[in-house]
């Protein structure tokens, strides 16, 4: 018998018997399987480990009584079977990232790694594969990403709706099963104003666009009102299940539970609240908990940066202090590529690294940069050219890419995300370059 790992066969030892591999593979932090190249897909083997990664039995899946593939989420499922015949045409060996969908409505990240087994004749037998569990890396990942976009967004002084929405759907990433929205507290501390909810349909937010702060009211309501967290575990059997806002959320929206968390500034006075919507009755987890409070201080510090730069002549001097506290290397381009602001790290790499540092400086076009350098001495440059440029007309999002480059004698790998940020703010470039 042989085992793959990472499309690298290891042979097991001969006088290793079943029953100590099975123990060994039961020991893995993941499921490994073995399919038939057959119509069905027929499991002829899974790993105890499929137990803890999808909450079923083996032998659940080798008798058929369970499908893998329903487990594979809707909008992932292109990509799989494109990943899954790469193996079955004949690829050595094929891997991807997707999502599974459990029975109890749990989002799991996984890679997958298959190999193909095949006869003398060069046929695919079989294919012998492995999975893991690969969310808390993917959604650390997701954090990070947001994290620089909120922060970034702050330092270019974007709308502050821009920013509770870039907010919300920091919070939507991490579990898509989710919606949440922002509602934000008026000077009398009376109302509460809708701020952010772009998963929300357009009934249930115009009902929520200004509701009152009282004790009888929904869960953002009362927890404006008691300043504390206020759970409802399953909207149609609370008490104000009959009001119009419940039933736009239950038949609407299509949610049944929901629970709101008030939000405070450092000095404890109440900004406003957050509020999480599911489809099924829920009580929010300690997960759920840090998910909220990590968002909330995110919402404290936008208000905070929208006080002071209403009210400070040096707002300039505060934006740059945000952009300087960013890890990644960055800078902020308008919609010519003109560089309206850059950050410390950035300015610090150009002046250690380039000749003429004042190439890539705040007020020099950027673009101009990349289409002459590409032109040059720096094919590299290019595609990044055409995607900024993309990105800034709005027919893609955002790009990534990785290349090295040799800086005085050194090859030097580069990490280069553009985003979008809105149609009313600039484009963002930033350029992390790992140690």
């Amino acid at each position: 018998m042989t085992a793959h790992a990472d499309g690298v066969s290891v042979p097991t030892p001969p006088s290793t018997s079943a029953a100590d591999y099975l123990a060994l593979l039961s020991t893995f932090p993941g499921m490994v399987f073995r399919r038939q190249n057959d119509e069905p897909g027929t499991l002829t083997f899974v790993s105890e480990g499929s137990r803890q990664l999808l909450g079923i039995a083996p032998e659940e899946l080798t008798s058929g009584r369970r499908s893998y593939l329903s487990l594979i989420h809707p909008e992932d499922r292109p990509a799989f079977f494109a990943y899954f015949n790469a193996t079955l045409s004949g690829s050595p060996t094929a891997h991807a990232e997707y999502r599974l969908v459990l029975d109890d409505g749990t989002i799991k990240w996984i890679w997958g790694n298959t190999h193909a087994v095949t006869a003398a004749d060069g046929k695919v037998e079989s294919i012998h594969g492995y999975i893991i569990d690969i969310t808390e890396q993917r959604i650390s990942a997701l954090r990070d990403q947001h994290r620089i976009t909120i922060l970034a967004a702050l330092a270019s002084r974007a709308p502050l709706k821009t920013v509770m929405h870039a907010i919300v759907q920091s919070m939507e990433a991490e579990d898509p099963s989710i919606a949440c929205s922002i509602m934000l507290l008026d000077p009398a501390g009376r109302r509460l104003s809708l701020a952010a909810a772009p998963s929300l349909p357009p009934a249930v937010q115009a009902t929520l666009n200004e509701i009152d702060v009282c004790a009888e009211g929904g869960p953002s309501s009362v927890a404006a009102y008691t300043g504390q967290r206020t759970i409802v575990e399953d909207l149609r059997a609370d008490s104000g299940a009959s009001g119009e806002n419940a039933q736009l959320l239950i038949h609407e929206a299509r949610r049944l539970s929901c629970w709101a968390e008030p939000i405070f500034a450092h000095g404890g006075r109440l900004l406003g609240t957050i509020a999480t919507l599911y489809r099924a009755p829920h009580v929010p987890t300690d997960e759920d908990i840090n998910r909220v409070a990590r968002a909330a201080s995110y919402v404290t510090l936008a208000l905070d940066l929208d006080s002071a730069i209403s009210s400070a002549k040096e707002s300039g001097r505060l934006a740059q202090a945000t952009l300087d506290s960013l890890g990644a290397h960055l800078a902020v381009l308008d919609a010519d590529g003109t560089i309206l602001a850059t950050n410390e790290i950035w300015r610090e790499y150009a002046r250690t690294n380039l000749a003429e540092p004042e190439q890539i400086a705040q007020g020099t076009n950027h673009l101009a940069y990349l289409e002459k350098t590409g032109k040059l001495d720096r094919p590299q440059n290019l595609p990044r050219y055409h995607a900024i440029r993309e990105v800034i007309n709005g027919s893609r999002d955002t790009w990534a890419d990785e290349f090295t480059v040799n800086i005085r004698g050194e090859e030097r790998r580069f990490y280069c995300r553009v985003t979008r940020f809105a149609e009313q703010v600039p484009s963002e470039l930033s350029c992390r370059i790992p140690t």
